[in-house]
């Protein structure tokens, strides 16, 4: 009997290109206002041909973009919904972050046992929130739906 194994292919994080962070003109900050001075500075009016002073301009504009910010060039991983979770649920997590973090830096078995304790925690407080969270969702539309029915 012959076998073939087969090496399994690692999935590559899909990269994304960074963008800049517009959206932080939107406030009013100091970066905001580095912003309209580093433009002012190298925005070139003196240009006559319309085309050449747009693609001036714009490159400028582009460039000094780079002061509010790029955002990650890594796509973020997994299902970040968090609207059902609580305080309870917040400290669990962030304990259990803490704890892989100290097991990472120190490589003991102590740490990795604390991590694996915390886990099994977080785990458990993460099923009983989101339960209570839907639960409570579905009630809500049980009512509605009676007083529809209504």
């Amino acid at each position: 009997m012959d076998w073939i194994l087969e090496k399994s292919k690692k999935r590559k994080q899909e990269k994304r290109t960074p963008r800049v962070k517009w959206w932080r003109l939107q406030q009013e900050n100091d970066i905001k206002s580095q912003f309209t001075d580093r433009l002012l500075a190298e925005v070139k009016i003196g240009i006559e041909n319309v085309q050449e002073r747009w693609k001036e301009n714009s490159r400028v504009i582009r460039n000094v973009g780079e002061v509010l910010g790029k955002s990650s060039d890594r796509k973020p991983t997994g299902n970040k919904e968090t609207w059902w979770w609580n305080d309870e649920l917040q400290k669990v997590i962030r304990a259990k972050r803490e704890a892989n973090k100290k097991w990472n830096i120190s490589g003991s078995e102590e740490g990795k046992e604390a991590y694996k304790i915390t886990n099994k925690v977080a785990k458990r407080v993460v099923a009983k929130s989101k339960a209570v969270a839907l639960n409570s969702v579905r009630r809500a539309g049980n009512a509605r739906r009676t007083e529809k029915d209504l």
